[in-house]
C-alpha cells in the first residue's frame, strides 16, 4: 500500500468518530430548535395532541350519537304511519316490542340491560366474534300512540348512550296476527 493511500485511509479512520459526532450534534438542533422543545415538554405537547384527539373523538362519537338518535327516531314516525295504515290504533293490543343494542364492554351491556331490566327482560349476548355485547330486551306495550312511541325511541337511545352502547333496532308484533313491522325495513 502506498504512503499516499495509507494515509487517507488513517485520515478517514481518524475522522470518522468526528464526522458522526458532527452529524449527532447537527441533527439535536434541527431537533431542538425550539428553546421550550425539551425532551419533558416535547412529551408534555405529545399529550396535548392526545387529549386534543381525544377530545376529537368523543365530537364523533356525539356527532354519531345525535346522528343514530334522528334516525331512530324518523324510523318511528314511519313505523307508526305503517302500523296505522294497517288499521291498528292507539286501543290495539297487545303487541311486543322487542329491541337490540351494543357495545364493545360487557360491563356496559350487563348495566344498561339492568336498567332495562325493571320493566322488560333482557339478556346480553356476545357477537360470534366475541367484538361486542347485544342486548336484548323485549316488552309488551299497548296501543300505538306517536308520541309514546317517539318518547320510547328516544328513551332508549339516551340510555343506551348513557351506558356507552348504541341503540341498533327494534320490531314491533302484533300478537294477534303475528304481523311484525321491523325498524331495519324503514
Amino acid at each position: 500500500m502506498s504512503k499516499s493511500k495509507h494515509r487517507r485511509c488513517w485520515f478517514a479512520f481518524c475522522m470518522l468518530p468526528l464526522i458522526i459526532f458532527v452529524g449527532y450534534v447537527f441533527a439535536q438542533s434541527l431537533l431542538f430548535a425550539d428553546k421550550s422543545a425539551t425532551p419533558s415538554s416535547a412529551t408534555e405537547k405529545r399529550k396535548d395532541a392526545k387529549a386534543m384527539d381525544e377530545d376529537e373523538a368523543r365530537e364523533v362519537w356525539a356527532r354519531y350519537d345525535a346522528d343514530v338518535k334522528q334516525r331512530r327516531l324518523e324510523e318511528a314516525s314511519r313505523m307508526h304511519e305503517a302500523l296505522r295504515a294497517s288499521r291498528l290504533n292507539d286501543t290495539t293490543t297487545p303487541f311486543t316490542l322487542s329491541y337490540k343494542c351494543f357495545g364493545t364492554e360487557e360491563v356496559y351491556a350487563g348495566k344498561l340491560a339492568d336498567v332495562f331490566a325493571e320493566y322488560d327482560e333482557t339478556h346480553v349476548l356476545p357477537d360470534a366474534d366475541g367484538k361486542y355485547w347485544w342486548v336484548f330486551g323485549c316488552a309488551e306495550v299497548e296501543g300505538t300512540d306517536k308520541e309514546k312511541l317517539l318518547a320510547w325511541v328516544e328513551y332508549v337511545c339516551d340510555v343506551a348512550n348513557a351506558n356507552g352502547l348504541t341503540f341498533s333496532s327494534w320490531k314491533i308484533e302484533y300478537l294477534d296476527s303475528k304481523k311484525v313491522w321491523d325498524s331495519q325495513d324503514f
